[in-house]
């Protein structure tokens, strides 16, 4: 794979974006970029993460197109919102935390190999939508912050099998799945609200 090592940064007030687009593989490492503008990854490009924050600051994570693929490669990345289209999207071990307030991000598709602990900010109103059991993979720990929430929707097989933690909102609409994390300990380090449907359901150990 092919390394991309320079400091990636704002030019001076404006936000430029990051687009990597077509086939192929690149590590993107350099653990002091800043940069706060969108990254976009598509057409099947795969990106992999060298070094913690190689993203910088990035307002927007979207991974879309066949093929796309973000591999967060037991690295830690801060991005305000997430997009993630299509089966394996997101890949890899290492933290993802969603920090813009009051965004919405979505994952739509199943995530089977993304292993990476996933946290909404705290106090930040974020809300993350997805369409699969596993679109945010199948173990790791899932934290969701005072006053945000995970919806699901759509859903109707499968095993929700992330770690839950946090006091925020876990949200069923339209499916029926079951709940029963990887991890022995259950999710007994969810202090916050299950809200479901009059029509959903969900089965497991919670």
């Amino acid at each position: 794979n092919s390394t991309l090592g320079a400091l990636l940064t704002d030019y001076g007030a404006v936000q430029g974006d990051i687009t990597f687009t077509g086939s192929g593989s690149l590590v993107v490492a350099n653990a002091q970029s800043s940069y706060s503008g969108e990254t976009i990854v598509k057409d099947g490009a795969k990106i992999t993460l060298g070094s913690d924050n190689a993203l910088g600051r990035t307002s927007l994570l979207q991974v879309s197109g066949a093929g796309s693929q973000v591999n967060l490669n037991g690295a830690a990345q801060i991005a305000g919102m997430l997009d993630a289209a299509g089966d394996d999207a997101l890949a890899g071990g290492g933290a993802l935390t969603l920090s813009g307030t009051n965004a919405v991000s979505t994952i739509a598709g199943a995530n089977a190999g993304f292993a990476a602990d996933v946290a909404l900010a705290d106090q930040s109103g974020h809300r993350l939508e997805i369409n699969d059991a596993a679109s945010l993979g199948t173990s790791g720990t899932l934290t969701l912050g005072s006053g945000t929430v995970l919806q699901i929707s759509g859903e109707t097989q499968g095993t929700f099998s992330k770690q839950l933690a946090g006091t925020g909102e876990f949200a069923v609409s339209g499916s029926s799945f079951a709940v029963s994390p990887a991890a022995g300990t259950g999710n007994a380090g969810f202090s916050g609200r299950w809200s479901l449907a009059s029509s959903d359901s969900g089965t497991g150990s919670a």
